[in-house]
């Protein structure tokens, strides 16, 4: 398993939006999604590459919705 790979390909998914993440429309989302997914991919899915991807994107979840709080 090449941990330094995974890790080199999250830090640049994460350093890709982290900036624009605040405002983030639903194009933008879209493609979080398909290049994380992609990314899984490059890595046969395997566990630690999941693990890390879903932790990147809910921590872009958790810093859009710090900016859009949800209104009912």
């Amino acid at each position: 398993m090449d941990y330094f790979s995974m890790y080199r390909d999250i830090w640049t998914f994460h350093k890709k939006y982290i900036d624009k993440i605040k405002f983030a429309d639903d194009k933008m989302w879209a493609e979080i999604v398909a290049e994380s997914s992609e990314l899984c991919k490059r890595y046969d899915n395997c566990g630690f590459i999941l693990s890390l991807a879903v932790n990147e994107v809910n921590e872009f979840e958790e810093i859009s919705k710090s900016v859009h709080p949800i209104q009912d």
